[in-house]
């Protein structure tokens, strides 16, 4: 059931991408993100991309440092995991099954709280480059009006 839903939620990424080129389809199943001993907080393997988006499997074992993406908008889809995902200067718990929009320029970070990595599908428009991922200082955050964050998922989701 979970390579089902898996295969699902990469057929939604695809339709998302516009593509249907068969040298984007991915078994997901035989991507390796890192060896096993890799201590890497967090890692990326890029699924496919279009003129207007890109698809990427990340994998996080602990957090990631809060940061924005100044010149692109950002999809995720949670598939295995649990944690809370930081929006500007609140905190929201997410899970498996959720879907979440984090426009430009809003500072961002995800922290692990699962046993295992967490795995989610991120979709970028336009096409990363894997260089717009800009620290933000705590100082910065605050007074920020609403995170401009859009979700919809299993259920997590609520306020810490």
């Amino acid at each position: 059931m979970a390579n089902a839903s898996l295969n699902a939620s990469f057929a939604v990424a695809l339709f998302l991408l516009g593509c249907a080129a068969p040298n984007y389809v991915h078994d997901l199943r035989s991507l390796r993100l890192t060896p096993p001993t890799s201590t890497a907080p967090v890692a990326s393997v890029p699924l496919g991309a279009t003129d207007s988006s890109s698809a990427h499997l990340v994998q996080v074992r602990d957090a990631e440092p809060l940061h924005i993406h100044a010149h692109h908008d950002l999809v995720v889809v949670v598939k295995r995991g649990r944690g809370v995902l930081r929006l500007r200067d609140r905190e929201v718990r997410v899970r498996a099954g959720d879907v979440l929009i984090i426009p430009r320029g809003v500072p961002h970070a995800f922290r692990n709280e699962s046993r295992v990595p967490a795995l989610a599908i991120a979709i970028f428009s336009p096409p990363y480059d894997g260089k717009d991922m800009i620290p933000v200082p705590e100082g910065e955050v605050e007074g920020k009006k609403d995170s401009g964050v859009a979700r919809q998922g299993g259920g997590g989701g609520e306020p810490l």
